[in-house]
């Protein structure tokens, strides 16, 4: 009695397929009527793409800005909530430094540090 082979044509042609990321193939065992039998599974994987990003969203999904302050709760209505400070980045220059120490309103905690 001869063995059934199977043919995979992304590995005859050695061409990957374009709709699947990633192909696996198992080996699965099987007992068929008193013998066993083996059989390669293909599984198949849709590509994975990132969406694009709409013109509406880009600027507040791309946006670097920072709050810094005090977060109350923002379902009440009150000073404690308004004490926070906008900054257009995480990273300050020596002016928006010395607005914000020279700035009353806002208390100021620093760390001494050395590069």
């Amino acid at each position: 009695m001869g063995e059934e082979v199977w043919r995979l044509p992304q590995l005859e042609s050695e061409i990957d397929d374009p709709s699947c990321q990633s192909v696996i193939f198992t080996l699965v065992e099987f007992y068929n009527g008193g013998k066993y039998c083996s059989l390669v599974v293909n599984f198949n994987f849709q590509k994975v793409t990132n969406p694009t990003i709409d013109p509406l969203r880009e600027g507040l999904v791309m946006s670097l800005e920072v709050n810094i302050g005090k977060r109350g709760n923002i379902l009440e209505v009150g000073p404690q909530n308004v004490s926070q400070v906008a900054l257009s980045g995480p990273v300050l220059n020596e002016r928006e430094l010395e607005g914000l120490l020279s700035d009353p309103t806002v208390k100021i905690s620093s760390l001494a540090h050395i590069f």
